[in-house]
């Protein structure tokens, strides 16, 4: 018994003329107006009748004082981004020095507890020994019958 057509009409890959025109593809409904089309003598920048006119090599016509005040308008806004790239350089550059120096002193400091951690710290630096007479990792302790002589 054969399949009815009617059941597998969407089964395409792509879309038929009649599926394509109830969809609306392709179709232009609306036309630009008047207002969205600039005269042909008009300035591409200020939109106003040219005065002192100037071409591309593209072919845009401009008035020469709406884009010279362009041109400088960019110039600005490029030095601008440059000086904001170039403090952000030096931040970044600061901010790396800074991590670099915090981790130097980090690797020092658990050198330091590696290498030191057995000898007693001492408050006060004039003092040479502690109350046991400690004197380093070096001496040996002084018994009490050596102090007594």
């Amino acid at each position: 018994m054969p399949q009815r057509h009617s059941k597998n009409n969407n089964d395409l890959a792509y879309f038929t003329y009649d599926e394509k025109k109830k969809l609306g593809y392709g179709t232009q409904r609306e036309r630009l107006g008047k207002d969205s089309i600039k005269p042909f003598d008009a300035c591409s920048l200020c939109l106003k009748p040219f005065i002192d006119p100037m071409c591309c090599h593209k072919g845009h016509v401009f008035c020469r004082e709406c884009i010279l005040e362009c041109f400088l308008a960019q110039k600005k806004d490029i030095q601008r981004r440059l000086a904001a790239h170039a403090s952000q350089k030096n931040q970044d550059k600061d901010e790396e020095e800074e991590r670099l120096m915090l981790q130097k002193a980090r690797e020092l400091d658990e050198f330091d507890q590696q290498n030191h951690g057995a000898l007693p710290r001492y408050s006060d630096k004039s003092q040479s020994q502690d109350k046991n007479g400690f004197h380093g990792a070096n001496s040996v302790k002084a018994t009490s019958f050596e102090e007594e002589a």
